[in-house]
Parts: structure tokens; C-alpha cells; sequence
């Protein structure tokens, strides 16, 4: 099976792909997929830069299946494979945050910063950037919106495991304290890295070096994480 992983890396992002570039393309070389970085945009005129996700894959119709990567997602060395998605869904890990989507047909909220699908998906790419941002998801933010909504209007959306878009932060603050408390507290913020950083026991680190892809939502210390993930 021919697989292109495409990460989307748009506007002043090197801090971020300096890191994840390279990781990425040692991944998908390791497991012979071809690979490629999407800098300019491809996304519909007037549309922000995050809908270019829905619209890379398109351009490259020659692959049987893709993979795309949000920048800002560190791919450990040792990630295996890409999983098994039936054909004409698209595969997403559920996102952190559970509490911004009102839309009762979302079964649960998909992150997608990291999707994995078919040439028969596409239909379903398309028809969530036609419709643009979707209110009733994640509050109204992003590509991610619009995509849960077609998604799982037309059932086509398959769970893939949180390894592969594991998100520390963001976890973190929302089985534990909450955003309100974590945005609003210097201590409870620094709390968190020190113990990340200095205790090689922590219950962080570990969910870090169990995970194949660490997204770095709410992450100022990005080489520290480089450091971090193996």
C-alpha cells in the first residue's frame, strides 16, 4: 500500500518544525512512506491556514493512503506503524477536551492533528471544507469542527488510539485541576513541568515515553520535550 504522510507546516512555524520534521520523515522512511511538507497554502482562498489539512492529501492522488500531521506533533522514534482505518473512514484519536462540543450526533470529539485515511475519504475531506467552520464542535475552532460533524453525520469516523495524538498538557489540566485553575495559576503551571522534568518517576514522563505522537498544545518548552520523547 502506497502512504503519503503530509505534515502542514504554514507561516512562521520553524519553532516548531525543526523538531517535528525531522522526526517525522525518519518515521515514515523507517516504514517506507513517502514524505512531504506542505509550507505554502493549499486551502481555499480566504480560509485559515489549519483547513489545509482537509485539502493536501487531494493533490497527490497517486497514494492508496495518508497521513496527515499537525506540526507541532513530536513522532517518537520507536512509533510503529500506521493503524488500520477501514476505507472511506478517517481515523482520529479523541481529543483531550470532552466539554466544547454541543452537536448530539458527535459521539465523541476527534483531534485532527493527526488523520489517517483513504482515497475513498476524500469525499468526506471535501465536504467539511465546503462547510467551513461548525459552531456546534469544539466550539466553533478550527478544521477539527467541521470534520467531526461530516464525519459522524455520514458514520464514517474510526477511533484510533491517544498514542498517536497524545496531547500532555492538555490532559493533564482536564483530568486534574481544569483549564479555569491551570490558565489561572503560575504555580500549578510550573508545578506541572518541574515535576515533568525532574522526576524521572513521574506519572507525566511516563504517559510521554508510552506515546507514539506527543502534541504540544499549551507547550512553551518545546526543546525540552524534544529531550524528552524518545
Amino acid at each position: 500500500m502506497k502512504t503519503l504522510v503530509i505534515m502542514i507546516s504554514i507561516g512562521p512555524r520553524h519553532h516548531f518544525s525543526k523538531y517535528s520534521v525531522p522526526r517525522a520523515s525518519a518515521w515514515a522512511l523507517r516504514h517506507g512512506y513517502s514524505f512531504i511538507v506542505i509550507t505554502e497554502p493549499v486551502q481555499p482562498e480566504g480560509m485559515p491556514p489549519y483547513y489545509a489539512k482537509l485539502a493536501a492529501a487531494q493533490l497527490f492522488p497517486q497514494y492508496d493512503r495518508y497521513c496527515i500531521i499537525d506540526d507541532d506533533i513530536l513522532v517518537r522514534k520507536g512509533a510503529p506503524e500506521l493503524p488500520f482505518v477501514p476505507e472511506g473512514h478517517v481515523g482520529m484519536a479523541k481529543d483531550a477536551v470532552q466539554t466544547n462540543t454541543t452537536a448530539t450526533i458527535v459521539q465523541w470529539t476527534g483531534n485532527s492533528g493527526f488523520l489517517v485515511f483513504d482515497k475513498k475519504a476524500f469525499v468526506w475531506l471535501d465536504e467539511a471544507l465546503a462547510h467551513g467552520d461548525e459552531p456546534s464542535v469544539w466550539g466553533g475552532w478550527g478544521d477539527g469542527g467541521a470534520l467531526n460533524l461530516v464525519l459522524w453525520r455520514a458514520n464514517r469516523c474510526y477511533e484510533l488510539s491517544k498514542k498517536w495524538n497524545f496531547a500532555p498538557v492538555l490532559e493533564y489540566f482536564m483530568r486534574g485541576v481544569g483549564w479555569e485553575a491551570w490558565s489561572a495559576s503560575r504555580f500549578r503551571r510550573a508545578w506541572y513541568f518541574f515535576d515533568l522534568f525532574a522526576n524521572p518517576f513521574s506519572k507525566n514522563r511516563k504517559e510521554l515515553k508510552d506515546s507514539w505522537g506527543i502534541h504540544l498544545i499549551r507547550v512553551r518548552f518545546i526543546a525540552g520535550f524534544e529531550w524528552l520523547v524518545p
